[in-house]
């Protein structure tokens, strides 16, 4: 029997029809990101847990999360968190991680009163980090780089011992010499020229720097200080 047009315009519209019931991927992924979130909270909940790991992972609404005086910790990076005063009731926490999230206004911080560890790196909406600056009590820092800025702010954070810098560009190092804290510094920014500030730190154990911004001599004197060095390799395409 040969196909007539009545019954390729049927398969047609059958086709288009199957097409158009088959759920949207990107809304898949959504649906499964919030389920687990709703799962790893309702665990945590369960368990009177410490730390809540977030990341990667949705919530339908982040307020659900307001009453958990337990909770210690809290990793909601990569996340769709983007109003950082839903969880500012979380007044207790000593560890944050808010990377990579739309949040724009980090005004919320000074209710961390507690607050040891942040990480507030990647976050393209946010365009003033002066609460940030003002976290004295810090002893881990994760956060971008703000070119206007600089770095002067990190004389106020003598307890500081791990620091990240991710992106912009870094005017001046020498609010880094003789900083009595840092152990543990890695660096994705650019540099100024003058790294010298690098060999000043006094208690630094541990460098991350991308492989061609320090010179050779630079290098050997970071290893005779007994710095143990963290090349990053630059792959060019």
């Amino acid at each position: 029997m040969k196909p007539t047009i009545f019954t390729a315009l049927s398969a047609g519209f059958c086709a288009m029809f199957l097409s158009a019931c088959q759920p949207d991927p990107a809304n898949l992924a959504r649906e499964r990101a919030k389920e687990r979130g709703a799962q790893i909270v309702a665990d945590c909940v369960a368990t009177q847990c410490e730390t809540l790991d977030l990341d990667g992972t949705m919530l339908e609404d982040f307020s659900v999360i307001t009453g958990m005086s337990h909770v210690k910790i809290l990793m909601v990076s990569d996340t769709n968190l983007t109003d950082l005063a839903q969880v500012a009731h979380l007044s207790q926490l000593t560890e944050l991680h808010i990377a990579r999230t739309d949040i724009s206004d980090l005004s919320a911080l000074e209710y961390f009163e507690s607050l040891e560890v942040l990480h507030v790196s990647s976050m393209r909406y946010v365009t003033d980090y002066t609460p940030v600056y003002a976290m004295r009590g810090l002893r881990e820092l994760a956060v971008d780089v703000v070119t206007e800025d600089g770095i002067g702010y990190l004389q106020d954070m003598p307890g500081l011992q791990r620091l990240n810098l991710f992106n912009g560009s870094i005017p001046d190092l020498a609010p880094l010499a003789r900083h009595p804290g840092l152990t543990d510094l890695s660096i994705n920014a650019h540099l100024p020229e003058d790294t010298s500030a690098l060999l000043d730190i006094p208690n630094l154990q541990k460098l991350g720097v991308e492989s061609y911004i320090l010179d050779d001599e630079t290098l050997e004197k970071l290893e005779e200080q007994g710095v143990e060095l963290d090349l990053y390799a630059v792959i060019v395409c």
